[in-house]
């Protein structure tokens, strides 16, 4: 029936060829794309090729000549398409003037449902025009919506989401390295912005209080690993609490300070949870700061009133100039009340020798430092008390 409607090739440019004339002056590869899959009798072909372009005009010639709107390429329908490059008037198109599905599956496992797509490829408009359309409920695998989002969109979209239908927001997703509700996927994706989303799934009744697992652990020590401030902080306002997160994981702090954890650090001496000089000097955040060549926190416990002690200073000699010039600062002005943590200049010998040779010599000596093997119980793998 199609060869009665269509005719012979030369009846094709007879009917049809002014128009797509016009329009491989505006875009000549693409259109004499089309045109020789036309001629070729490949219109599903070139409808889906034509709605990825966002050409509503083709796909309505096309149809006369005989696609399909749910014509595929590649196992890929023509709304697949329009979602994953974003093309609103194709969808439109399809979903409303040509009533396809738009909860249409892939004939590729690897490729979502058209709203994952267009999810996946950020594009917001698109995400809105299926959004209406297709099942939220839905999933893709094992994947909602909501947790391709969090792997990939911007935090608008997954606001947007959130706001059309939050009732996915605590469905665990069976990840690589074990199950994690979706805030934990976000906090352990964070990118810039990323507080934002946080607050979003904790206000559609995410449970921050979530028990955690070795490679997902509960939302607020995540966002503390990663010193995330603005996500702390939007987690301490659900009612989250920094001193029961580190009681339920003594060796909480010690990573904070492995990881370089500035932000986190600093907040939590401003809250006192932090002893500067425990007992034991061997581990003592001074210490360990030091021993993990982060200036940074080492001014902030020596700001804090932390005590240089002698071995402290025999660790520093094998550092660097930053780490030396960080443990020697000056009493912070404004805490006068505190002990002025200057160190003897000869407790940094190869820092302040005078001449290659002294140098030489003090490289030469035996070190008088904890080796790393010798260092086990500073390995840090968390272990929960869930």
């Amino acid at each position: 029936m199609r060869d009665s409607v269509v005719g012979s090739s030369n009846e094709l440019q007879n009917n049809y060829g002014s128009y797509f004339n016009k329009k491989i002056k505006s875009d000549e590869v693409f259109f004499k794309k089309i045109e020789s899959l036309i001629k070729k009798n490949q219109y599903n072909v070139a409808f889906c090729l034509a709605a990825g372009r966002g050409e509503i005009a083709t796909m309505e010639q096309l149809i006369k000549l005989g696609a399909t709107p749910n014509a595929r390429f590649q196992g890929m329908s023509a709304l697949h398409y329009a979602a994953k490059y974003g093309r609103v008037e194709s969808i439109a198109y399809l979903v409303k003037r040509c009533e396809v599905d738009a909860n249409s599956q892939s004939e590729i496992d690897e490729v979502p449902k058209p709203l994952w797509l267009a999810v996946r490829y950020r594009h917001f408009d698109a995400v809105k025009a299926l959004s209406d359309k297709t099942d939220l409920k839905g999933l893709f695998g094992d994947r909602t919506v909501i947790h391709e989002a969090i792997h990939y969109a911007p935090d608008e979209i997954l606001r947007w989401l959130l706001s059309k239908d939050p009732s996915g927001v605590n469905m665990p997703l069976q990840d690589k390295k074990g199950s994690a509700s979706p805030l934990q996927l976000l906090l352990s994706r964070a990118h810039k912005g990323s507080a934002i989303s946080v607050h979003s799934l904790v206000s559609s009744g995410a449970h921050w209080d979530i028990k955690g697992t070795v490679n997902f652990p509960r939302p607020l020590q995540i966002a503390m690993m990663r010193d995330d401030i603005e996500s702390v902080r939007v987690l301490l306002k659900a009612k989250a609490s920094l001193e029961s997160e580190l009681k339920k994981n003594p060796g909480l702090v010690n990573e904070l300070i492995r990881l370089g954890c500035t932000k986190v650090i600093k907040m939590l001496l401003e809250n006192k949870l932090i002893n500067p000089n425990p007992s034991d000097t061997t581990t003592s955040p001074l210490y360990l700061a030091t021993y993990y060549n982060h200036p940074k926190l080492i001014e902030l416990f020596v700001g804090a009133g932390a005590i240089v002690t002698p071995e402290i200073a025999k660790l520093a000699a094998g550092k660097d100039e930053a780490v030396i010039s960080a443990l020697t600062i000056k009493k912070d002005s404004k805490h006068p009340s505190r002990p002025n943590p200057q160190v003897d200049p000869s407790h940094f010998p190869s820092f302040y020798a005078s001449s290659t040779e002294d140098k030489k010599s003090i490289q030469q000596e035996p070190k008088d430092v904890i080796e790393i093997e010798d260092y086990q119980h500073l390995d840090w793998i968390m272990h929960s008390n869930n």
